[in-house]
Order: structure tokens, then C-alpha cells, then sequence
């Protein structure tokens, strides 16, 4: 018997209230529910401009796909060649590194994510790919398959070349994958200090200042753990930052920040523009829940089980993020093939749950089996085709 794809609608919510925007001095601007990838807050979003050292989140994304592949372990040590090398008066951020100086894959990935390193991303770019041309290569490649589609790299280390682009857009896209295909490494963005032990002393008395976190969001907003800092003169100030409080994480994304300050208080300003666009986030909307992780919300037939119907759920939570001055149509729409065909292992995905705003779907849920079915045995199963048969032909 050949299961038939049925949908049902699960759930319907109206809300409603009134609502402001919120003031920020950046030219480009996105605020993104982290859990949903729902943009809630977008200004000049899908502008390809400079990105600075924020597109280093690229170059850290794909150490840690070597790392997760078993090209690299964190342990793995890497020479700095001459290309990687620190180049004096070159206006990058650094961690200093000469030729010849052998760094683990760790450090690089800290010396990168925290001190905003050009000479890790070289380093790193040569240890995954042989060169930085062909790391540069796989950086476009994958932010086609991420479907990144107004970021261009020239190179691996966010300095200002033409065409080295990317959208706040695509940048809060990447962030989110970032947080998501690797949650081991993420917890590393909100250090706010790098002691680097390659130093000797002479040289960390040196090169203190540059073991700080730019990310000044990190000591004043509560929550905040992440991302990237990232500025040029030809950019401005940028950052792409994320904040959790309670089940809730928002990542906002600033770029074009003009300020004729000091370093020390750039980085402040900067800082306080993103909480801004983190606070209207946090208090202009609501996240609605429609089921719970692990609740039952329906229960479909089962063809050849030991039970007639299967219960089914969320591994996750079930949720929308809602504006509390619109009044958006909600719907939640389950699919799924029934019968479903036995055995159904528990957990087993067998369908998906669609949120609809406004008609429009905005986020998938998997719908997962919460029991296991066992298959009957054969003489059962015919007995039931026979009884089947009876039952639609008589």
C-alpha cells in the first residue's frame, strides 16, 4: 500500500499592537532571530560593501571544517611561511607571528577570532588549502553553496582590495551557520582576552594590547558572546554580534560606521550601536511557542506495525519570533506521507512542520516519530491485506 502525502493545519495565532523603529547612525544594518534565520530588523541589507575583518568568520569557518573532516586536529602544528609572516607597516591587525614560528591549529584559531590575526588567516589558508589563492577559491565556493549571494573574497584576511564584499545580510547568514555547524568553537568568541604563550616576554609586554577582544560588546551586554569586529577606512566600523537571554539569541550585524574618534572609543561606540539594534530586537518582539520538545502533536497510521498509529513531535522546540505591534496571521502546517510504513524507529524523521507568517513559510521543523514501531511478522501481514482488501472491495 502506498502512503498519500496529507497535510493538516496545526495551529492558527493573530497578534497584535503598535511599534517603533529603531535609530542607528550605521548605513547597513540586519537583525536576525538566530533560531529561525528570520530577518526582523533590515537597513540597505543586501549591499555588497566591505566587509573588514568580519569576513574572517569565513576563514574560521573553514579551519573548522578541516578540523571536523580530520585534515586538522587542534593540536597541529603549522610553520609560518613567508606569505603568513607579519608584514610590518601593513596596516593589518596581527598576532606578530615571523617566518619560520610553528603555531598550533588552536591558537591560530584564536589568534584570528580574538585578535583579528591577518597573518593566522594566511597561516591557516596555506595549512587547509597549500595556498591562499586556492583557500580564497574555497571560500567563494562555499559561500555559493551557503547561498551567500553578495559576497565576493579576494582574500582571506577582511584587508580592503576591490571587490572584497560582502552584504550585513549574508554576513548574519554566515554567523548563524557559524554558531550552528559548530557549537564546540563558539564559546572561544567571547573571550575577551587571548594569552598567547608563543610570546616571549619581551614580546607579550609588546604586543599586549593586541590579545584584547575588540568586541567591547562582550563587557557591558548582558548575554552578548560573539562574533566579529571589523574595520577598514574604507568600510567603517562593523560588527556582527550575538546575544542569548533566556531560550531567545538575536545576531545583529553593523557595517558603515563612521567615527572620527580614538580607537579606545570607536570601539565603545561601535559596541553600543549594536546593543541598540540588540535591545529593540529583544524588546520589540516575542517569541511565540506552539509546541514544547518532545510533545505529542499528532498521531499517524502505521502500515505493517505492531501499533496502528505512531505518535509524533518536535525534537525541538516549535516557535515564531512576532513583532508585538503587527498583527501577522500565524499558521503552523504539518506534512507527512500517510500510512507510514513500519519499522519507525523513535526519533525517526517523517515529516515536517511548515510556519507560515502572513502566508508566507518562515521556518521547518522536522516531525519525528517520539515511539518505536516494530514491524509484524509476515503471517500477520498478510492476514491484514487480506482484511484491508475485504474492507474497501465489500
Amino acid at each position: 500500500m502506498e502512503g498519500v502525502l496529507r497535510y493538516f493545519i496545526l495551529f492558527l495565532l493573530v497578534s497584535i499592537s503598535a511599534f517603533a523603529q529603531v535609530d542607528l547612525k550605521s548605513k547597513y544594518a540586519v537583525l536576525m532571530d538566530a533560531h529561525t534565520g528570520e530577518v526582523l530588523y533590515e537597513k540597505e541589507a543586501h549591499v555588497p560593501v566591505p566587509p573588514s575583518s568580519m569576513s574572517k568568520l569565513m576563514t574560521g569557518y573553514l579551519l573548522l571544517e578541516a578540523i571536523q573532516a580530520g585534515k586538522l586536529m587542534d593540536e597541529t602544528m603549522l610553520t609560518v611561511s613567508e606569505t603568513g609572516a607579519y608584514k610590518a607597516n601593513s596596516g593589518e591587525s596581527a598576532m606578530y607571528l615571523k617566518q619560520g614560528d610553528k603555531v598550533s591549529v588552536a591558537d591560530l584559531f584564536k589568534g584570528i577570532m580574538i585578535m583579528s590575526g591577518g597573518d593566522a588567516c594566511r597561516v591557516v589558508a596555506e595549512g587547509v588549502s597549500g595556498s591562499v589563492d586556492k583557500f580564497v577559491a574555497a571560500m567563494n565556493a562555499k559561500a555559493r553553496a551557503m547561498g551567500l549571494e553578495q559576497s565576493e573574497f579576494i582574500n582571506p584576511t577582511g584587508m580592503a582590495e576591490d571587490g572584497q564584499l560582502m552584504s550585513v545580510r549574508d554576513i548574519a547568514v554566515l554567523s548563524r551557520r557559524f554558531m550552528m555547524d559548530f557549537p564546540a568553537y563558539y564559546h572561544v568568541l567571547k573571550q575577551k582576552f587571548f594569552d598567547y604563550k608563543g610570546y616571549t616576554e619581551e614580546q607579550r609586554n609588546e604586543y599586549e594590547f593586541a590579545m584584547w577582544n575588540r568586541n567591547r560588546l562582550l563587557w557591558f551586554y548582558r548575554g552578548a558572546d560573539g562574533l566579529k569586529t571589523g574595520h577598514t577606512d574604507k568600510g567603517g566600523y562593523g560588527l556582527a554580534a550575538s546575544a542569548k537571554k533566556g531560550d531567545r539569541r538575536l545576531i545583529a550585524v553593523i557595517n558603515g560606521l563612521k567615527l572620527s574618534l580614538g580607537r579606545t572609543a570607536a570601539n565603545r561606540e561601535r559596541g553600543r550601536e549594536a546593543a541598540r539594534l540588540l535591545d529593540y530586537g529583544f524588546e520589540k518582539f516575542d517569541q511565540k511557542t506552539f509546541f514544547k520538545k518532545g510533545t505529542e502533536i499528532l498521531k499517524i497510521p502505521v502500515w505493517f506495525g505492531k501499533e496502528y498509529r505512531v505518535r509524533v513531535g518536535s525534537n525541538v522546540p516549535v516557535f515564531v519570533t512576532v513583532k508585538k505591534e503587527t498583527d501577522p496571521k500565524i499558521n503552523v502546517k504539518a506534512s507527512f506521507v500517510s500510512p507510514l510504513k513500519a519499522p519507525i524507529e523513535k526519533g525517526q524523521e517523517v515529516g515536517k512542520l511548515t510556519v507560515y507568517k502572513d502566508g508566507k513559510a518562515v521556518i521547518h521543523y522536522p516531525l519525528v516519530a517520539l515511539d518505536t514501531v516494530k514491524k509484524i511478522p509476515f503471517g500477520m501481514r498478510l492476514f491484514r491485506n487480506i482484511k484491508y482488501l475485504i474492507r474497501k472491495f465489500l
